[in-house]
């Protein structure tokens, strides 16, 4: 056993200088991102609502579920939802603990992700480490500029499982740089990446990356099986109590938004889209890391092939789960793409933090040049957090709470109990309206997902438009979302527009200025009450002439032989 020599009184007064500069850092980032997420407060998202839906459906003892007696498995965060439920059950308000809830796991993120930068500059800078002044500054840097991270901000004001995951993926990434080589330590990387995967289902490629990391060490075999069972096995028990009430509750251990979310296809031109979103949005707020790790890299890339093993896992992580989300032909949003940040940050702070110690001659320059990248972060960050998300939070908010909202108090009040409402947007309407709704996205509604292959779901899509979901169920009102209001009243749009009702019940014809930041439009949303005795009249018509035209299409073909092919 190595015998740790005893510090001197020199040594113990570095050490408290720079754990309390250290102190002093986390709590001005900590200061920085609340200070950011203020003028969010009143933020909200749809999504949202459905996590609360599901929660208040099991406080009140009905299971997780979405409409009552539908089961149905449609939440990709079970751990939140369950975890706001049984808040609910101890008396506190759900959206409260919702938006509070998400706040919190931000600023838990925020000291994951100083601790675990910190060890990752400790050991990647050199024999130095830490008490390299120039690599404290790098650390000082790199903290500040995650809690600048306008997707951070955003995320972590809307009362979403989002920073709660990053917060348990970072915590996870903490504890595997806790000792060297990386990737050693298993229980409790495995326990905080296996509790993430209850929050966000794609954490549990990180227990996949673990177990490849295992097999591919060069320890003998025996000992690579048995590290990889210990760690399949404490995964499984962690995981153990979701999958068993899956699987008794709703019968599957897949949630149905992983093919909702997918439906609309797959091929090499949804890859290469994919991948491009996905870059558009990581580089909206981590351009900067990203350039210095890239443009460092030859110079890194000696170092980084040496200690190959222990920068699989992190590395594995940052380009596999983009390259997953493609090749499922999933287009994800910032939310999805935020657990990566911190590892982005690692590397480009880390790179940054090995250039600026290797500068004998100019340490003053070496300062200046992770002062630039800081700033020009937090420049970036910020242009992103003035100009578009606190504008569209603000619009979309007071937009979403009179429109979805109002429709839904309206349905609350005037009609029965058990009355359906189709909609593409599902959460604060039926968490106003306290009615079933069949959901025209495909995240809760049974037999949705196969038709969104069949027909789409975007407006160009007959979906909607010519009552697809007719087959599913017959909801006795239509919310239809659009570019234009009422547009299912036109009949070169709609052949069943005799079969609708607008019902007027809301201000400037239902009209969402700011859908989203990738879709600044204005989407209107149209309520409609739905004639079927209508509709059948309608449909059978079509029937019989449907049937007719093949009768006498049959008749001359019998008559005069096949119709010659078309040129």
């Amino acid at each position: 056993m190595r015998v740790q020599p005893a510090l001197t009184p020199a040594d113990r007064a570095l050490r408290r200088g720079r754990s309390v500069r250290a102190g002093l850092v986390l709590a001005g980032a900590v200061a920085l991102f609340l200070a950011l997420t203020l003028p969010l407060s009143g933020a909200l998202i749809d999504d949202t609502f459905i996590h609360l839906q599901y929660a208040r459906n099991f406080r009140d003892g009905h299971g997780l579920v979405f409409n009552l007696g539908e089961r149905v498995f449609g939440t990709t965060s079970p751990a939140w939802s369950m975890g706001l439920g049984l808040l609910g059950r101890l008396g506190v308000d759900l959206y409260a603990a919702a938006k509070l809830g998400s706040l919190l796991f931000g600023v838990l993120a925020l000291g994951a992700f100083a601790l675990a930068l910190r060890r990752f500059l400790a050991t990647i800078v050199g024999p130095h480490g830490y008490a390299s002044r120039r690599t404290e500054f790098a650390w000082a840097c790199g903290v500040v500029a995650f809690a600048a991270d306008a997707w951070l901000v955003r995320w972590s004001s809307t009362g979403m499982e989002t920073s709660c995951g990053v917060f348990l993926v970072t915590a996870g990434f903490a504890s595997s740089f806790a000792t060297r080589p990386w990737g050693n330590r298993l229980v409790i990387p495995t326990l905080w990446w296996s509790l993430a995967a209850l929050v966000r289902p794609e954490a549990a490629l990180l227990v996949l990356l673990l177990v490849a990391r295992i097999v591919l060490s060069s320890a003998p075999w025996p000992r690579r099986l048995g590290r990889v069972a210990g760690v399949l096995a404490l995964a499984g028990l962690v995981q153990a109590p979701w999958l068993a009430y899956a699987w008794s509750f709703y019968g599957t251990l897949l949630p149905q938004t992983l093919a909702a979310k997918t439906a609309g296809g797959v091929g090499p031109a949804v890859f290469l889209a994919s991948l491009g979103r996905q870059a558009q949005e990581i580089l909206a707020t981590r351009a900067v890391e990203a350039f210095a790790f890239a443009a460092l890299l030859p110079a890194l890339a000696a170092a980084l092939w040496r200690r190959r093993a222990e920068h699989f896992l992190p590395l594995a992580w940052l380009v596999l789960l983009p390259l997953l989300y493609a090749l499922r032909g999933v287009h994800p949003i910032s939310r999805y793409l935020l657990p990566l940040a911190p590892v982005l940050l690692f590397h480009g702070w880390g790179a940054l933090a090995a250039l600026a110690a290797a500068e004998r001659r100019a340490p003053a320059r070496a300062v200046a040049m992770l002062a630039t990248a800081c700033l020009l972060g937090l420049g970036l960050n910020g242009f992103l957090w003035a100009r578009f998300v606190v504008p569209h939070a603000r619009t979309f908010s007071a937009d979403a709470r009179a429109v979805l909202g109002g429709y839904g108090a309206w349905i609350r009040d005037n009609t029965p109990p058990g009355t359906t409402v189709a909609i593409p947007d599902i959460g604060l309407f039926a968490w106003t309206a306290e009615r079933p709704v069949l959901d025209l996205a495909g995240l809760v509604s049974p037999g949705i997902p196969r038709l969104i292959g069949l027909y789409g779901n975007s407006e160009e899509g007959t979906l909607v438009t010519r009552f697809q979901f007719a087959g599913v169920a017959r909801p006795a009102y239509l919310i239809d979302r659009a570019a234009r209001p009422r547009r299912l009243l036109e009949l070169e749009v709609s052949p069943y527009a005799p079969c609708l009702t607008v019902i007027d019940v809301v201000g400037e014809d239902g009209a969402v200025r700011y859908r989203g930041l990738r879709n600044p439009e204005a989407a209107y949303y149209t309520l409609y009450r739905i004639d079927w005795m209508a509709f059948d009249r309608m449909a059978g018509a079509e029937r019989q002439a449907s049937a007719a035209s093949r009768s006498v299409r049959s008749a001359m073909a019998k008559s005069f032989g096949p119709s010659p092919p078309r040129s």
